[in-house]
């Protein structure tokens, strides 16, 4: 026997009665399959996907309250190994959640006393190598854990819903120092924002956008929006090309980022409205004795170019890098 109940927004708790004699693996397993199934809906089917997290009582935890923390913890550990998971309590939990849910809210805090800042790093054209522009890179400087590196932080943000907040301030913060650019009479340096797929799928990114422009004054042209290939999903890809279809239409300019290291489907290069093709840096580190990723680089460039796109190389840092890739 047991009992389930909803506790609140998306989570529900599910009480079973002397777990020793039930497979609990199996059922947690049997959860996440019938949620999803999937839900038909009269415009259409949706999926749903579910994490669980389970504690054993009284092995994991004594009282009530104990029980729900542990369970939470486990729950968080679940989502964070990705989606369609279950995940059992474990003692180090506590250490290793506690702190990522204490960064979690650092970050929250930290949004909020401007401890996070752009810096620029510049795009070049390698024909006469002068600036076209610059990428934003957030940085976060903790008033007592020092700096943060964005490998750290990112993710916390992404699976804590304060990406979205993250990412307007970043493209707020980028845009006003392009206006300022452009304003001390440094003309048409473009500012290029990461947009993670959290802040398109779970936030509402051409708002984002808009106050960005509206605040900062910024002509919409100077601004390139960079996705990964993460944000790519075929059942949602209508709304996907909707959203980038009117931020092109606003003026502004769209780099997928990253290409090559995900799932590279030529499809949605053809049917999505995008600028620019990134190169990631794993293509170009150490280029220069490579001949199979000079191969792969030279038809990425004659991809990018068949398709009328600009080609942008990440992370060259040696002369032979830059030799190679010019």
């Amino acid at each position: 026997q047991g009992l389930i109940a909803r506790l609140g927004g998306d989570e529900f708790a599910i009480l079973v009665q002397d777990a020793a004699a039930i497979d609990l693996d199996l059922l947690g397993g049997a959860i996440v399959e019938a949620i999803s199934q999937g839900v038909h809906l009269t415009r259409g089917d949706v999926a749903v996907s579910s994490s669980v997290g389970l504690v054993i009582i009284p092995q994991d935890a004594n009282d009530p309250g104990e029980a729900m923390r542990c369970a939470d913890l486990a729950l968080y550990a679940a989502k964070e190994s990705g989606r369609g998971r279950m995940r059992r309590f474990e003692p180090q939990l506590n250490s290793v959640m506690l702190a990522r849910l204490s960064l979690a809210r650092d970050i929250r805090v930290g949004i909020a006393r401007n401890e996070f800042v752009p810096h620029f790093q510049p795009i070049l054209d390698l024909k006469d190598n002068h600036v076209l522009g610059f990428e934003a890179l957030l940085r976060w400087r903790h008033p007592t854990r020092g700096d943060v590196s964005p490998t750290e932080f990112i993710p916390i943000a992404e699976s804590s819903h304060l990406i979205a907040d993250l990412g307007a301030f970043v493209l707020r913060s980028a845009c006003q120092a392009a206006q300022a650019w452009t304003k001390a009479g440094i003309r048409g340096r473009e500012v290029a924002v990461n947009v993670s797929a959290a802040q398109v799928w779970h936030g509402d990114l051409e708002a984002a956008v808009e106050d960005a422009l509206t605040v900062s004054g910024l002509d919409p042209s100077l601004l390139c929006i960079e996705l990964t290939e993460s944000v790519f999903a075929a059942d949602a890809l209508s709304r996907l090309e909707g959203i980038l279809t009117r931020l092109k239409q606003r003026g502004v300019r769209l780099a997928l980022d990253d290409f090559g290291t995900g799932y590279s489907s030529l499809g949605y290069l053809n049917r999505l409205p995008f600028d620019k093709l990134k190169v990631d840096r794993c293509f170009i580190a150490g280029v220069e004795t490579a001949p199979a990723k000079q191969r792969v680089l030279r038809g990425i460039v004659a991809l990018g170019r068949g398709l009328g796109m600009a080609v942008v190389a990440e992370g060259v840092e040696t002369e032979g890098e830059l030799s190679i890739v010019r």
